[in-house]
């Protein structure tokens, strides 16, 4: 006659109905008994598997380390070229002010020679000119305007409008 078996080989366990369905479910666990060979195949398998997974994890990490480096070189690098920049214009600004130091009476003419004589556009890219301001108290506001109109900049004013403790306009 014929019957039914179901078997789950995972829990171990088997039923049946039928002309000998007990005798057939025993027989079939038994076949289904796992190979010495076959456990050690499982075995490399899951060794490979780790290893992989390990070594991918190494080259990632050994990767970002790497990468963080090079990122921190560059940093370096750039903090470093700013830094040389902004000493070569700290000398510029000082050649400046020593220069009136020198020459209290400078004249207008003398201080862009000066200024034409540095070469900023070749020298330092990023400096756009060079001017002179003077402070002025409320008190000398009125006769500085009147100063600068004298010298031939009849539109001159200190910019913007409105009061103020002190005011530093650009003269040069």
């Amino acid at each position: 006659g014929k019957g039914v078996i179901c078997e789950c080989h995972a829990l171990g366990v088997g039923w049946g109905f039928g002309p000998h369905a007990s005798a057939v479910a025993e027989g079939a666990f038994e076949r289904e008994k796992l190979h010495p060979l076959k456990s050690g195949i499982d075995l490399l398998l899951a060794i490979g598997v780790a290893l992989s997974v390990w070594a991918w994890r190494t080259t990632v990490a050994a990767d970002m380390d790497m990468a963080r480096a090079r990122f921190d070189r560059h940093t370096d690098a750039v903090v470093a070229a700013i830094g040389a920049r902004m000493i070569g214009y700290q000398q510029t600004m000082r050649g400046g002010a020593a220069l009136f130091a020198a020459n209290p009476s400078l004249s207008r003419s003398d201080w862009a020679a000066f200024v034409a004589a540095l070469d900023l556009p070749n020298a330092f890219p990023g400096m756009r000119s060079m001017g002179v301001s003077l402070r002025v108290t409320p008190a000398e506001r009125t006769a500085h305007v009147r100063r600068m109109r004298a010298e031939g900049f009849t539109d001159y004013d200190i910019t913007p409008p409105g009061d103020r403790p002190v005011y530093q306009p650009l003269v040069f």
